[in-house]
């Protein structure tokens, strides 16, 4: 099976986590969910912490944070196993099926991840780098989503 990304655009990604990784992955998490929150305050609604007010530190936003942020690191650990990376987002994309996730709330998240890596990697967020994670979570949501559309049939 054909991978759907370039080797080019791979080690884009691998090499632009690794400063996302220096940088701590709840931290990255944090700053993600508050830009989510920031342009979809609705979206919050989703969360155990619905309705309560967030910081840096709202425990409950830092441990979803790092829950999130290592299931991106775990996905760009098997990101050239392409039948491991599917079957990952599926069964994710099941997960969120069953906690209220729709379609239309991806893009909002998509937003928020870019927006965190263009802010944290800053210049070395080149127009390639932000192409290359765009293509992946283009491949990221198809995969959740179908997943989700298995879930709405079991």
């Amino acid at each position: 099976m054909a991978h759907p990304l370039s080797d080019k655009s791979i080690d884009l990604i691998e090499n632009s986590w690794k400063l996302v990784q220096q940088f701590g992955l709840q931290e990255a998490g944090v700053v993600m969910f508050k830009r989510l929150f920031e342009i979809s305050p609705n979206l919050q609604d989703l969360f155990p912490f619905a309705g309560e007010e967030l910081s840096d530190e709202h425990e409950g936003m830092k441990r979803h944070s790092l829950t999130v942020m290592t299931s991106l690191n775990d996905c760009i650990k098997i990101i050239r196993d392409v039948p491991k990376l599917k079957e990952e987002l599926i069964s994710l994309g099941a997960i969120h099926h069953i906690n209220k996730v729709n379609s239309e709330n991806f893009a909002p998240v998509g937003s928020a991840l870019i927006w965190t890596l263009e802010s944290g990697l800053q210049d070395k967020f080149t127009p390639e780098v932000k192409q290359a994670w765009l293509s992946l979570y283009g491949i990221v949501q198809s995969l959740m989503e179908l997943g989700m559309a298995q879930g709405l049939t079991a």
